[in-house]
C-alpha cells in the first residue's frame, strides 16, 4: 500500500524558491560544466555564506558554526539529520528534483544543475517565469527517474487537485487535498477522480467531524504521530496555487452547514485550466517504455520542445524538425490522442538522464 504523497517543505514563498535556485545555479554551474557533483553540506555552505539559509536564527559563518555544533553528537560524531542547514538544502533539493531543476549525482545525497534549470536561471521576465512554474508544477509526477518521491503513490499531484476542485464546484480545504490528493495511491484508474470527489461529498455531507475523523484514520495508517506533518506537505501546492493565480484563499460557511472554514477557491482561470485538464491526455514515463525507442526518445523531444514554446521560448531553429519529431512518434500521439501540444507530460522534467542523452542523439540527426 502506498503512503502519502510528500512535497518538501523547504519554502513556501515561490519567488525565494526561484532565487535561491538562480543563486545556487550561478555559483554551481561551473561544476556541472566540469562533470562534478555537490553535496548537501557543499550546497548548505553556500547558502548560509549568502543569506540563503539559516541555522538557529542566524546566518553566514554564524549559521555554519551553529549547524555543525546542532549536528554534533555527544560524542563528536555528526549526524546530518540534526543539522539544520543540510536539512534545509536536503529540501531544497528534493524540491529541484520535482521540478527537474537539479539531476541526480552519482549517489543518494550529490546532484549537479540539469539542462533545463538554465532556463529557469536565466530568465529575467516574472511572466516567463510563471510560466515555467506552472507548467513545472503540472508536471510534477510520481514515480519519477529523477527523485525517489517518498509514499510511492502513482500520481500526478496538480492536475489532480485542480480537477478536483473543479468537480467540486470549485472549492477544497487544506484537510480535504490531503485526504483526496495526498492520499491517493493511483490517480491513473478510471475511477480515481470520482471516488475522491464522492469522498469528499460524503464527508461534507456529514460536516468537519467526518474530516477530522478521516484526518485521524489516515495519520493512524501511516503511522503519523505529528498533527503538524501532513499540513506541511501542502504549504507547497497552496502557496504554488495561489502565486500562480490558479485559486485563492477564501473563508467560507457554505460548505460545512454554516460553520466558517479556510478554502481555496479556483479562479476564472483555474476554472479555465480545470475544465481542460479534464480533457487532456496524461502520459506517464513508464508508459512510454512499452514503444519502440526511437518513438520515446522523439515524443520526449517533442515534449521538450512544445513545453518550451509553450514558456515562452524561441524555438523557431526547429521549426522543420517538429514535423519529423511527430512522425517519429506517431505511434504514441495516436495511442493517447494527443492534439498539438494539449499533453501532460515534460521530458525535461520526467524523462530519464538515459533517454535525455538519446534524445539530443536524436535531435542532432535530425537537424
Amino acid at each position: 500500500m502506498a503512503g502519502g504523497f510528500r512535497f518538501s517543505n523547504a519554502v513556501s514563498d515561490i519567488d525565494k524558491l526561484i532565487a535561491t535556485y538562480k543563486k545556487i545555479y550561478s555559483h554551481f554551474i561551473k561544476w556541472t560544466e566540469d562533470n562534478r557533483y555537490f553535496n548537501h553540506s557543499e550546497a548548505a555552505e553556500f547558502l548560509a555564506q549568502n543569506g540563503l539559509a539559516t541555522s538557529l536564527g542566524a546566518i553566514g559563518e554564524e549559521a555554519l558554526a551553529r549547524s555543525i555544533s546542532r549536528g554534533t553528537t555527544e560524542d563528536n560524531k555528526m549526524d546530518k539529520s540534526r543539522d539544520p542547514l543540510y536539512n534545509q538544502h536536503k529540501s531544497y533539493s528534493e524540491m529541484f528534483r520535482m521540478l527537474g531543476w537539479y539531476e541526480p549525482g552519482n549517489m543518494q545525497t550529490n546532484f549537479r544543475l540539469s539542462e533545463f534549470g538554465a532556463y529557469v536561471a536565466e530568465t529575467e521576465s516574472p511572466e516567463v517565469l510563471r510560466k515555467i512554474v506552472e507548467i513545472n508544477i503540472l508536471h510534477i509526477a510520481s514515480p519519477n527517474p529523477l527523485t525517489n518521491i517518498k509514499g510511492n503513490n502513482i500520481l500526478r499531484p496538480f492536475p489532480f487537485i485542480i480537477k478536483i476542485m473543479y468537480e467540486l464546484g470549485g472549492m477544497l480545504s487544506r484537510d480535504e487535498l490531503i485526504i483526496s490528493v495526498l492520499a491517493c495511491e493511483n490517480d491513473t484508474t478510471e475511477s480515481a477522480l470520482q471516488e475522491a470527489v464522492s469522498k469528499i461529498r460524503d464527508i461534507r455531507s456529514h460536516g468537519l467531524d467526518a474530516l477530522a475523523e478521516e484526518m485521524e484514520a489516515l495519520k493512524l495508517r501511516q503511522n503519523i504521530k505529528s498533527k503538524d506533518t501532513l499540513p506541511n506537505y501542502t504549504r507547497f501546492p497552496i502557496s504554488a496555487l495561489k502565486w500562480l493565480g490558479i485559486a485563492t484563499a477564501v473563508n467560507t460557511r457554505s460548505v460545512y452547514a454554516g460553520k466558517s472554514v479556510k478554502m481555496l477557491k479556483l479562479t476564472e482561470k483555474g476554472k479555465e485550466l480545470g475544465a481542460a485538464l479534464l480533457q487532456m491526455p496524461d502520459v506517464r514515463y513508464d508508459s512510454l517504455l512499452k514503444f519502440e525507442p526511437e518513438a520515446r526518445f522523439a515524443f520526449i523531444a517533442l515534449s521538450n520542445l512544445q513545453k518550451l514554446d509553450m514558456m515562452g521560448f524561441d524555438i523557431s531553429e526547429y521549426a522543420d524538425v517538429i514535423p519529423v519529431l511527430q512522425e517519429k512518434a506517431s505511434s504514441i500521439i495516436t495511442a493517447y490522442g494527443i492534439d498539438g501540444n494539449r499533453y501532460l507530460f515534460f521530458g525535461y522534467q520526467e524523462a530519464s538522464r538515459e533517454d535525455l542523452h538519446l534524445v539530443d542523439k536524436l535531435l542532432d540527426e535530425i537537424i
